[in-house]
C-alpha cells in the first residue's frame, strides 16, 4: 500500500506529461498551431521531476525537434536532438537513438547542404546493429534521404550506389515478410527505379537508365500521377519524344483537373518543358513555354502579394478594432473616473456638513447651558439683593 500510494503521484505526472505531449503533437502535425505546439511541448520538457530517460521525455524531445525543424529553427533542433541522441544511446534505445540521428541530419542539412549525410548514416548504423527486420523500413527511409540529398549534391555515382542498397533492402524485406502497409513495397520500388534512371542517365549509362525506367513502368505507381512526376525527369533528359509529350500534358492536365492553375509545381513542369524544346532546338516551343511560365511566375508572386496584402488587411482592421476598443475602455476608465471622484467629493462634503451641523448643534447647546448658568446667577443675585434691602436695619 505505501509502495503503491508512493507511485500514484509519478503516474499521475506521466499521465498528464503523455496528454500534453500528445496535445502538441497534434497542434504540430494536424493543426499547425506552432504557439500551442512549443508550449504544450514545453510542458513536458520543462516538467520538474520527470525523468529524463523515460519514453515520455524521449517523445516528447524527439517532437519538439521535429517540430523545431518545421519552423526553420535548425540550431535548436540539432542541439536537442544531439542530446536525445546521448540520452538513447545511454539507455540502449535504439529508437529514440536513430531518430535523433536522423533529425540533427536533417538540421545540418538545412545549414550546410551535403553535410546531414554523415548523421544519416549514423542512424543506419544504429538500427542494422539491431538485427530487426521491423525496423528495416525505417532504413528504407534513411537511404532514400541520403540519396535526395547526394542528387542535390551532383553525387550521381554515390546516389546510384545508394539506390541499389535500398534496392537490396527492399528485396531483403519482402524475403523476410516484413509487415508493412499494402502498396508499400510497389511505391518504394518505384520511387528508388525513379531516382536510379535518372542518376544512370545522367553518368551516361543510358542503357542501365532504361532498364531502371522499365522497372518503374512495371509498378502500379507509375500509373499515378505522383510515379509521373517523379520519373519526369529522368524522361526529361532523353529523346523519347512521345513519352516526354505525354507526362507533360498528363502532368498539366492533371493540375488544371484539381483547379491548381497557379502553382510552383505547374510552372516547374512548364519550365522543364521549355527546356527540353530548347536541347531539341524548337525554339518557338521552347519561347512559348518560357512565356507561360513567366506568366504563371507573375502570377505566383501576384497572388502571394495579395494573400500578403490581405493579411496585413486584416491585421490593420484588428488593430483599428483594438484601437477604437482602447479609446472607448479610456473613454470609461475616464467616466468612470469622474464619476467616482464626484462621488468622492458629494460623500466628503456630506460628512463635512454633517460635522459643522452637530458641531453648531453642540455649540448651541454649550452656548444655551451657559446663558441659563449666567440667568439663574443673575437672578440669585438679584434675590440676594431684594433680601438685604428689604430686611429691618438693626440697632447699634
Amino acid at each position: 500500500a505505501l509502495r503503491a500510494s508512493a507511485a500514484l503521484p509519478f503516474a499521475k505526472m506521466c499521465i498528464k506529461s503523455s496528454c500534453n505531449w500528445m496535445r502538441g503533437t497534434i497542434y504540430n502535425v494536424a493543426l499547425n498551431d506552432y504557439a500551442c505546439a512549443d508550449e504544450y511541448l514545453r510542458r513536458v520538457l520543462d516538467r520538474p521531476g520527470l525523468s529524463h530517460s523515460s519514453d515520455v521525455y524521449l517523445s516528447a524531445l524527439s517532437t519538439y525537434c521535429t517540430f523545431s525543424l518545421k519552423i526553420f529553427e535548425n540550431a535548436r533542433a540539432l542541439e536537442y536532438a544531439t542530446e536525445g541522441a546521448r540520452l538513447a544511446l545511454n539507455l540502449g534505445n535504439a529508437r529514440f537513438e536513430a531518430d535523433f540521428y536522423g533529425i540533427a541530419g536533417a538540421a545540418i542539412e538545412n545549414e550546410r547542404p551535403g553535410a546531414g549525410i554523415e548523421y544519416i548514416n549514423r542512424a543506419i548504423a544504429v538500427i542494422r546493429k539491431q538485427n530487426d527486420p521491423q525496423m528495416l523500413p525505417t532504413i528504407s527511409f534513411y537511404l532514400s534521404e541520403k540519396t535526395r540529398i547526394q542528387m542535390e549534391q551532383e553525387l550521381y555515382v554515390e546516389a546510384a550506389t545508394t539506390c541499389r542498397e535500398r534496392q537490396s533492402l527492399i528485396e531483403e524485406m519482402q524475403e523476410k515478410k516484413v509487415r508493412i502497409p499494402k502498396g508499400y513495397f510497389d511505391v518504394q520500388q518505384a520511387r528508388n527505379y525513379a531516382k536510379l534512371a535518372f542518376c544512370l542517365q545522367m553518368l551516361g549509362r543510358h542503357t542501365e537508365a532504361r532498364q531502371a525506367a522499365d522497372a518503374f513502368d512495371c509498378t502500379d505507381f507509375s500509373k499515378t500521377i505522383k510515379g509521373k512526376q517523379d520519373i519526369q525527369h529522368y524522361y526529361t533528359l532523353t529523346d523519347d519524344r512521345k513519352r516526354v509529350m505525354q507526362l507533360y500534358d498528363d502532368l498539366e492536365k492533371y493540375y488544371f483537373q484539381q483547379d491548381d492553375t497557379i502553382s510552383e509545381s505547374l510552372r516547374s513542369v512548364i519550365m522543364e518543358r521549355a527546356q527540353w524544346h530548347r536541347s531539341h532546338g524548337e525554339w518557338r516551343e521552347a519561347d512559348m513555354n518560357s512565356i507561360r511560365a513567366k506568366v504563371l511566375s507573375d502570377s505566383i508572386t501576384l497572388r502571394a502579394r495579395n494573400r500578403q496584402a490581405a493579411e496585413f488587411e486584416v491585421k490593420f482592421k484588428t488593430q483599428e478594432t483594438r484601437m477604437a476598443l482602447s479609446e472607448t475602455e479610456a473613454v470609461s476608465r475616464i467616466h468612470l473616473i469622474i464619476i467616482l471622484a464626484l462621488i468622492v467629493i458629494l460623500a466628503v462634503g456630506a460628512v463635512a456638513l454633517w460635522r459643522i451641523v452637530i458641531t453648531q448643534r453642540r455649540l448651541h447647546q454649550k452656548n444655551r447651558a451657559l446663558f441659563d448658568t449666567v440667568q439663574q446667577i443673575l437672578k440669585k443675585e438679584e434675590e440676594n439683593r431684594d433680601n438685604v434691602l428689604g430686611s429691618p436695619p438693626t440697632e447699634t
